[in-house]
């Protein structure tokens, strides 16, 4: 959001009339535009709300939108892009490490991988220098940046200054840690455990809050956009909807009862939270590789996407919810379209192991993968 732009909207707030749209689509998409096709375009009224409009603004370009200037009769263009191109920005080696997670700070200046040789490194995005490394494998940015909280798999969870590198404080759990999450504010975390339960915790006490009992396997999990709700999936092919308040299990969806494992594999169900937390997303690895997402209102799918033969184990949605980044025994990182599962790009990865742990910034300019072994690429999104 520009402030000219808001100036010029706020300038026009009583006028109603509106601009035909179509009209306007119709011209933008004449043969001589080269850029047809590529770009996505709306106009969107304001109203006479002062308040209401910079909320408006903010949505839209959280969403992608660009503003592309105001029209007359208080609407306003904005347009998105079509096209996603990401170039390598480089490749990091780390020898002899199968790197399966990766995470960026919140303001997207760093990046991190943890492996199978007991550690977690992080490194600057500008420089590519490496920042810490620490002796844990999983670790995730409070979201002020200044701490990550991180575990190894075992009883302890820990926090470390960023970037500093200090162990601030730890707490234990009786049971050994399979997964975690920070919620947006960074008052609560929830981690599964390997008696398939998952537990709440006060972030700066360390207090178990209560236990959310239901799974009959090991399950991750994740907060809602709004730190009210828990989203949970685990390889009995159940995702599930809590109250953080209450722990109240709120809804179980069963769409991949039928799913069974790849011989000599886990069967791997993953779930998302999607913008606005009216939707959820959830796939599954195994002899199906399907994605869902439903409508958190009344559990119903509203759309499914096959994720290709040859999709192994690791998605990420961005955070605006529009792309989709999935890895591949063919050695690529591809990024879709998640509203239509169109494919948009095919990131390679050079060395002769698949990738793994695939993930965004924040704003989307930046994704990042780990590998089977030695590697972390960092791709950059082009103007």
């Amino acid at each position: 959001m520009n402030s000219k732009t808001l100036a010029n909207v706020s300038s026009a707030l009583m006028v109603t009339i509106f601009l035909s749209l179509e009209a306007w689509q119709s011209e933008a998409a004449q043969p001589g535009n080269t850029e047809a096709g590529k770009w996505e375009s709306k106009a969107t009224p304001f109203g006479g709300d002062q308040q209401d409009n910079p909320r408006k603004l903010n949505e839209l370009v959280a969403d992608g939108w660009e503003d592309v200037g105001p029209f007359d009769n208080g609407m306003v263009a904005f347009e998105r892009s079509q096209e996603l191109v990401y170039k390598l920005v480089r490749r990091t080696e780390w020898p002899g490490n199968h790197i399966f997670f990766t995470a960026f700070s919140p303001d997207g200046k760093l990046y991190l991988g943890g492996g199978d040789t007991g550690t977690l490194r992080i490194w600057e995005v500008a420089s590519g220098n490496q920042l810490l490394e620490l002796p844990v494998v999983v670790g995730l940015f409070t979201p002020d940046g200044k701490h990550l909280l991180a575990h190894k798999f075992e009883k302890t969870f820990s926090l470390f200054d960023v970037p500093g590198g200090q162990e601030v404080r730890t707490w234990e759990t009786s049971e050994p840690i399979r997964s975690m999450a920070l919620a947006p504010d960074g008052k609560r975390v929830v981690s599964g455990h390997v008696d398939n339960t998952l537990r709440l915790w006060d972030f700066q006490t360390g207090k178990e809050i209560r236990k959310l009992e239901g799974h009959v396997e090991p399950a991750t999990a994740v907060f809602s956009p709004d730190g009210k709700q828990i989203l949970s999936a685990s390889k009995d092919k159940t995702v599930r909807l809590w109250e953080v308040e209450t722990g109240k299990l709120v809804r179980t969806f069963e769409d991949f009862k039928d799913a069974t494992p790849i011989e000599g594999h886990d069967l791997i169900v993953q779930a998302f939270f999607l913008p606005g937390g009216r939707q959820i997303a959830g796939c599954v690895w195994g002899t199906d590789k399907t994605l869902l997402v439903w409508d958190v209102a009344d559990g119903t799918v509203v759309r499914k996407l096959d994720l290709g033969a040859d999709h192994h184990k690791d998605v990420a949605i961005s955070p605006n919810g529009r792309w989709l980044l999935t890895g591949h025994d063919d050695r690529t990182v591809r990024v879709r379209d998640l509203t239509t599962g169109k494919e948009l790009q095919r990131l390679e990865v050079a060395d002769t192991n698949v990738p793994r742990a695939p993930n965004f910034s924040r704003d989307g300019r930046f994704a990042v993968a780990g590998s089977w072994r030695s590697w972390v690429y960092l791709w950059q999104l082009q103007d």
